[in-house]
């Protein structure tokens, strides 16, 4: 009868062990908890090239992001009539226009001259000209910027962009592109034909001044973003409004 417990005592430990294991395994998450905090790649919306593959990508722009560069330019001055006239005679400072005057042949432009350089001296000098201006947004948790984009008209009849109070997160070759959407969110909305690349993105903060060539219509383009060219990714953009 001892020997018969026995036997059967033996025989509960050996089904229990593995029955009390495989409760415990599925019912120990119900008491556990377990905080996972992962980064979304950076990558997730960028387009591969054909020689990397996208843990490669991934690696690039992650490592690039701890990256800070900045750049800082001050807005271009405006012009003064007396400084302009003076470098048409082609003396080097107002100082030296008595000089220019005295070599000139023709006394009627003498006498002239005078009159003109008191009406250029009344003359205020002329101050840029606000056509477009918007605010840099997050383009989502990881690609982000701040700041604001100003489409200017210069005295001198010349055009520029400028980004003043601006940071962005850092990227691969970063560019500073013109679109006539106002909120792309497509590649293809930033590449597509009638946009305009600007340039080279200077520095990932501080104020920045790219030239926009004379000749361009700035009345149709609705947005300032800044594209990651070589993934084709959009980390930031500010929809332009009428400054008028």
């Amino acid at each position: 009868m001892l020997r018969r417990k026995r036997i059967l005592g033996i025989l509960a430990v050996v089904i229990l062990v593995p029955v009390i294991g495989i409760a415990w395994w599925l019912l120990a998450p119900l008491f556990t908890n377990t905080t996972v905090e992962e980064e979304f790649p950076f990558a997730s919306t960028a387009v591969v090239p054909l020689d990397m593959d996208r843990a490669q990508v991934e690696q690039v722009m992650s490592g690039i992001a701890k990256v800070n560069q900045s750049s800082n330019e001050d807005m271009p001055l405006p012009v003064d009539p007396r400084s302009e006239l003076t470098k048409t005679l082609g003396a080097r400072n107002a100082d030296a226009t008595d000089a220019v005057v005295e070599s000139l042949a023709d006394a009627a432009v003498k006498d002239a001259l005078p009159e003109v350089m008191a009406k250029a001296e009344a003359q205020p000098a002329s101050e840029p000209v606000r056509l477009k201006s918007g605010q840099f947004w997050d383009q989502d948790r990881f690609h982000k910027g701040t700041g604001t984009a100003t489409i200017y008209n210069l005295a001198d009849g010349t055009q520029l962009l400028r980004l003043t109070d601006f940071q962005v997160t850092n990227g691969p070759d970063l560019r500073v592109i013109l679109t006539r959407s106002q909120n792309p969110e497509e590649a293809g909305q930033v590449t597509g034909p009638g946009q305009l690349e600007s340039a080279k993105l200077k520095g990932y903060m501080g104020n920045h001044n790219y030239p926009i060539p004379n000749d361009a219509d700035v009345s149709p383009f609705n947005s300032v973003v800044v594209f990651c060219k070589p993934f084709r990714v959009i980390f930031s953009v500010a929809s332009l409004e009428s400054a008028g």
